[in-house]
């Protein structure tokens, strides 16, 4: 195999971000991508069709867990099974027009994100994760949660990585996934590589890109040895993921953290990506744009159900019903019978198994309860999308202490 250097760029956002604590939070001045900060990787590039589209991928070849895996453009990592399954399902896909779909991204479950953090990162970088992760909670449904193996096997480990590039595997890979920080990340290029492991991909590569910004070829340094600089400005259309799961809605976002600067690897200083006018368009340093968060809260989204009728205690006999209102805002009503549930099987400490399932566009709703005391009952509601992400949503039901907490 030959091996070539691929070098990748760092990118550099603005990292000030408006918070109800901005006073506390420290301004930094973050310069935009250059082609002048790489990390170099032993590698090859391969071309991957995905959809009668030919993707230029790098493919790492250095002896690291990273190895096998795809760098697609400067800082998008994709795991090899991952890219390789859903390549080979959207073939049958198409030879069978079933109607099953790929998923390319895979969420996070309970819009809750474990993380770790790599001993060997410097205070600062530490600092600035920290301070990232809080922005990113901020109007979003995001929850971020230290990493504990005995609650999920599926972590974020922010690690160091010699250089100055930084770089995230895409969406949900399933066990650890490493976000690889250089020692100079920001809270800017955090916050960006997270977006890339919650399922966000660049905004200037949007399928819909042309009615909004003008790439200008003759000014991108395609030739430049030390980067697949190609891939960076190429078009992604991946036709299972609705746009509106990987990009902002409701048109180009000039102020998404996911978004080049107007000179990204120019040969010779002039612009590569201006509006479609023209004109330029300034990186503001406010972190999330609206859109952004928009965006991540419709890809996370809070559980819209609300139980508006519950039995008052779970040893009644006979009939007893829950009503509960789904995100269409209709209610409906679930009819559980005393048989269903016998009183003496009943354990005041241990969870009776679900028994109660509603199947609709994809989705399986799923309740169960729960008696975490003699006197205290929950009901747990689970609804799992056609993705195989899990919301989950917990009610009190029975009689209890007030303020009590409800089971995991």
């Amino acid at each position: 195999m030959k091996k070539i250097k691929f070098l990748l760029a760092l990118i550099s956002l603005p990292a000030f971000f408006s918070c109800q604590n901005d006073d506390l939070l420290e301004k930094e001045n973050i310069p935009s991508i250059t082609e002048n900060s790489f990390l170099a990787l032993n590698g090859k590039i391969v071309k991957k069709v995905i959809h009668n589209d030919t993707l230029s991928l790098f493919e790492i070849a250095d002896d690291s867990e990273l190895a096998g895996n795809y760098l697609l453009g400067d800082d998008m990592l994709f795991d090899k099974e991952q890219l390789d399954d859903y390549i080979a399902q959207s073939k049958k896909q198409f030879r069978t027009n079933g109607v099953g779909t790929p998923s390319l991204i895979k969420r996070w479950p309970n819009n809750t994100i474990h993380y770790s953090i790599d001993s060997y990162l410097s205070s600062k970088v530490k600092h600035n994760i920290k301070m990232a992760i809080g922005r990113m909670q901020g109007g979003t449904n995001l929850k971020f949660k230290p990493y504990n193996p005995y609650e999920s096997t599926d972590y974020i480990l922010f690690q160091f990585i010699s250089g100055d590039a930084s770089f995230s595997p895409v969406g949900r890979i399933g066990g650890r996934q490493v976000i690889n920080l250089s020692s100079n990340a920001t809270q800017g290029v955090i916050i960006h590589e997270i977006c890339h492991s919650l399922g966000l991909f660049h905004e200037h590569q949007r399928s819909d890109r042309d009615y909004y910004i003008k790439i200008h070829t003759a000014n991108i340094d395609y030739n430049h040895p030390k980067a697949n600089v190609a891939a960076a400005f190429k078009k992604l259309s991946f036709p299972e993921v609705p746009r509106a799961y990987i990009y902002s809605d409701g048109g180009l976002d000039f102020n998404s953290i996911m978004m080049y600067a107007p000179t990204a690897f120019s040969k010779n200083g002039k612009p590569t990506i201006t509006k479609l006018d023209g004109s330029l368009y300034q990186l503001r340093p406010n972190g999330l744009s609206a859109k952004d968060k928009e965006c991540l809260n419709r890809m996370y989204p809070n559980l819209s159900i609300d139980v508006l009728k519950a039995p008052a205690h779970p040893f009644y006999q006979g009939q007893w019903q829950v009503v509960y209102k789904k995100r269409n805002g209709y209610s409906y009503t679930t009819t559980w019978y005393s048989y269903t549930c016998p009183k003496n099987i009943w354990d005041p400490y241990e969870p009776e198994v679900v028994y109660w399932k509603w199947e609709s566009n994809s989705e399986t709703m799923s309740m169960q309860i729960f008696n975490q005391s003699y006197m205290e009952t929950w009901l747990k509601v689970v609804l799992t999308r056609n993705d195989g992400v899990t919301e989950t949503k917990t009610f009190k039901v029975g009689p209890g202490l007030s303020g009590a907490t409800p089971p995991a």
